[in-house]
């Protein structure tokens, strides 16, 4: 009786650490409550598409168990997202929160700046064509996503700030 009581406890006094490293993600109001939150700067595209609503409508970011956020944008006068950036470990990436092709139509790798990125271009389950561009860069990966052309996409990732 007593092991299993001790092996209960010894679970438990292992199971805690690892429940306290994982904070998940938050949602944050604005760029400087995600970065104040991060402890560390975003970086964001310069260049943004025509349409695109500026500030994001919505902000994730998590410090544990790796840092990460997911940034989303808004087309005038249209619902839903319409752009989404996200930042993780490289070894880390992020899925369920970029807008996906459904139906991919072409996938290639291209060059940006100094790095080399993978483009997906498909199209939603509704139709409407998107596209995807992740590449790596610093130890991180970035992605881009949207129902936006393949060109405001690479525009938008030649133009972040990045570390």
């Amino acid at each position: 009786m007593f092991g299993v009581l001790f092996a209960g406890a010894l679970w438990i006094l292992n199971a805690v650490p690892l429940l306290l490293k994982q904070e998940g993600f938050r949602s944050l109001k604005n760029i400087g409550e995600t970065q104040a939150y991060l402890g560390t700067r975003l970086s964001l595209p310069r260049y943004f598409s025509p349409g695109l609503v500026w500030p994001p409508c919505a902000i994730l970011a998590q410090r544990k168990p790796f840092p990460a956020y997911v940034v989303q944008f808004q087309k005038r006068g249209r619902d839903g997202v319409s752009l989404v950036l996200s930042m993780s470990p490289a070894r880390h990436p992020l899925s369920g929160v970029h807008i996906e092709p459904a139906m991919g139509l072409r996938r290639m790798r291209v060059k940006l700046t100094d790095q080399s990125a993978e483009l997906m271009i498909g199209r939603l389950r509704s139709g409407e064509r998107c596209c995807l561009l992740s590449w790596v860069q610093a130890a991180k990966r970035w992605t881009l996503s949207g129902v936006l052309p393949p060109s405001e996409i690479l525009k938008m990732a030649e133009s972040m700030d990045l570390p």
